[in-house]
């Protein structure tokens, strides 16, 4: 009966550690596979930042390019006209609102 119940519990046991083992495998394959997920999104992020990086300085010499070529002439050329009544609103700490409107230029 001893040898019986030891018997049992020794089955039992190496059942135990057998499923832990393989428990063990599958997690060390799983976080394996994502580590290397990760590495693979982070080169293509990286990829993509520096072809980002590349357009962003072409747009910024093309902004400077028109930016140098503005001026009162041309923007009266194209319709803009100059402002006549400015206002604005601010944040006032009297008002209940928080808000009033204010012309600055009268």
């Amino acid at each position: 009966m001893t040898r019986a119940l030891s018997s049992d519990m020794l089955t039992r046991a190496s059942a135990l550690l057998a499923s832990l083992l393989v428990l063990s495998i599958v997690a060390y394959g799983v976080f394996i596979l994502l580590m290397v997920q990760e590495t693979a999104y982070r080169v293509r992020a990286e990829s993509s930042i520096r072809a980002l990086t590349g357009e962003l300085g072409n747009l910024e010499g093309a902004y400077l390019l028109a930016e140098e070529s503005v001026t009162l002439e041309r923007a009266q050329a194209l319709g803009f006209v100059e402002a006549k009544n400015i206002a604005r609103v601010t944040r006032s700490a009297n008002a209940p609102s928080g808000l009033s409107l204010r012309d600055d230029l009268r």
